[in-house]
């Protein structure tokens, strides 16, 4: 463009230059020789005219040919300039056409490098993938093996314990043979005969075992709060108490707790037969029919059931009747313990006694000042030692436990129970016909049937992401039986699969731990159907309870919707 119009100022000057040229001829006077003087001929004058019209014509003649030329001139450059930029145009376009291609073969080349680049990415975690699933598989059956063999060690020991009864009570026998045969001597050298130790072998009261069995949530367990749950937990400090309190009767105290639980597992499942059933689910249950379910089962499966009705620092009392409490049935073998009601107007000052821990585990003592709530400061303090001591609140110490079990021993012995459970009497043996798959807390423990019991890898069908450990390793030394195993994920991708053998493959339901914090609640999905595990109408923090779904047909298939990030979701079975 710049050289067109560069040749057309060219032509324009040109073009002027010729016209003025032209237009200077024309007006130019005459030559004095050709102006008409008077003396002049007439005849003359025209010659002389004629001759100027000539040279006039010619010179106009002249004149159009230089413009002529001058014309011709310029439509040649410009023709030229034309032809030279549509070159140069020719020329860019042809640039602008290689850079185009260049580019387009540019973006082909980087987008097969990037398809490479995925492959490959694709190929390292679909290897990942099968690598983590190995290795689940691995430990699942390392796992498994681990757990046959604790269950083989708890056989032998069972076992060995009563081969060890059975050698002591051959060894009293046959010291009371030795004592029916041996023969004294009095001073009077008078030999006496063997009906005396007959008479005393006989008289002797025959020795009774009495069966207490103990179920309830974590404080039950004693797992937390406790320097050595197994012997420092009420069930235990119980059975100290109560082992000699009626001669001759062997008081036998067995702990069934399962921490975050309610009762729901057991009515499920079964349980087994006792002389006394402790229950204790004031702070893990809240549904009056599920508690309903329990107490029934409960009371056709003893001689006389005691309900223990308890408070904590994170689960106060009220003021109100509990649903433990509300549920009751009216019948004569039921009894309770209510501290929650029995301390309502105390428990603040019992705080300090019962929930004051030391080391690591200590509690603030602004937690302590502010109990009464008296100012909203109080309140706001006190919430937040809710949140970051919730664990230590709800689960007491030694003197905690020492207390609940002082409460239990005075109340059975005020009943007097253990006397009038001397006499045997009948208790309904019937089986439930169910089977329950998991390896969650207590499972057969103590060689006491709870029903019948299978494990994950008899139910697991399909499993792609999930994992079968204890997401919260026990401690203290505790049983690996009574750790929370669980069928557990951490991935929004993970799926599952799970049916049961014959003849219980008509329908099931899941167990899973549902939580009061949202933020570690998620959704997942169970034979199409979203089910949420936030606790509903729970306040506490921290709180993880066991629920169960509703009843599904089988087989069932599991998947998650929503799940926060570091957060697991954990079946139960």
């Amino acid at each position: 463009m710049m050289i067109r119009h560069t040749y057309r100022r060219v032509v324009i000057c040109i073009g002027v230059m010729s016209a003025i040229t032209v237009m200077r001829f024309i007006y130019t006077p005459l030559p004095a020789a050709i102006k008409l003087a008077p003396s002049a001929d007439a005849s003359d004058a025209d010659i002389v005219v004629s001759e100027a019209v000539g040279e006039r014509i010619a010179t106009d003649e002249e004149a159009k040919s230089i413009t002529d030329a001058a014309e011709a001139e310029q439509i040649k450059f410009e023709e030229e300039a034309r032809v030279k930029a549509e070159g140069v145009a020719a020329r860019l376009h042809s640039e602008e056409e290689a850079r185009v291609v260049a580019e387009v073969a540019m973006a082909a080349t980087i987008e097969a490098e990037q398809i490479k680049v995925d492959e490959d990415a694709r190929v390292k975690l679909e290897l990942a993938r099968l690598q983590a699933e190995e290795e689940a598989r691995i430990a699942a059956e390392e796992e498994a093996k681990s757990f046959a063999a604790a269950a083989e060690a708890e056989r032998i020991k069972v076992e060995e314990e009563a081969r060890v009864k059975i050698e002591e009570e051959a060894t009293r026998l046959q010291a009371v043979e030795e004592a029916k045969d041996k023969e004294s001597v009095d001073k009077t050298g008078v030999m006496r005969v063997r009906e005396e130790a007959k008479s005393v072998a006989r008289d002797a009261p025959k020795l009774k075992t009495i069966n207490v069995h103990v179920y309830g949530g974590s404080i039950t367990t004693g797992l937390a709060g406790l320097r050595d749950g197994r012997m420092t937990r009420y069930s235990a400090l119980l059975q100290n108490m109560l082992q000699h309190y009626v001669d001759n009767v062997d008081v036998v105290v067995t702990n069934f707790g399962i921490a975050a639980a309610g009762p729901e597992y057991f009515n499920l499942c079964g349980i087994g037969v006792a002389d006394i059933i402790i229950s204790e689910f004031r702070i893990n249950e809240k549904s009056e029919i599920k508690l309903r379910e329990w107490y029934k089962l409960a009371i056709s499966h003893c001689t006389y059931l005691v309900v223990l009705d308890l408070w904590s620092w994170l689960t106060p009392p009220t003021g109100r009747k509990s649903a433990t409490m509300a549920a009751l049935p009216n019948v004569g073998n039921i009894s309770s313990v209510s501290l929650d009601l029995m301390e309502r107007d105390t428990w603040q000052e019992l705080v300090p006694i019962y929930f004051n821990y030391t080391g690591a585990q200590t509690i603030p003592q602004k937690c302590y000042d502010s109990i009464h709530q008296k100012s909203q400061n109080e309140t706001s303090i006190i919430q937040l030692c809710h949140r970051r001591h919730a664990n230590n609140m709800q689960h007491g110490t030694e003197l905690y436990h020492e207390h609940v079990a002082k409460a239990m021993y005075t109340h059975l012995v005020d009943m007097g129970i253990l006397y009038r459970l001397k006499e045997d009497t009948h208790i309904d043996h019937t089986e439930k016909d169910t089977m329950c798959f998991s390896q969650w807390n207590l499972i057969n423990n103590h060689g006491v049937s709870d029903g019948k019991v299978g494990y994950w890898n008899q139910t697991i069908i399909y499993n792609q992401g999930f994992s079968i450990h204890n997401l919260h390793p026990s401690t203290k030394g505790f049983s690996p039986l009574l750790g929370k195993i669980t069928l557990n994920t951490n991935s929004t991708s993970a799926q599952l699969q799970l049916n049961c053998p014959p003849p219980y493959n008509v329908t099931a339901k899941v167990g899973y731990i549902a939580h009061s914090d949202e933020e570690e609640s998620s959704i997942i999905r169970i034979n199409g159907s979203q089910l949420s595990t936030k606790l509903e109408n729970e306040n506490r923090p921290h709180i993880r309870i066991r629920q169960f779904s509703s009843s599904l047909t089988l087989p069932i298939n599991v998947s998650v919707d929503e799940l926060p990030i570091g957060q697991y979701i954990e079946l139960t079975g």
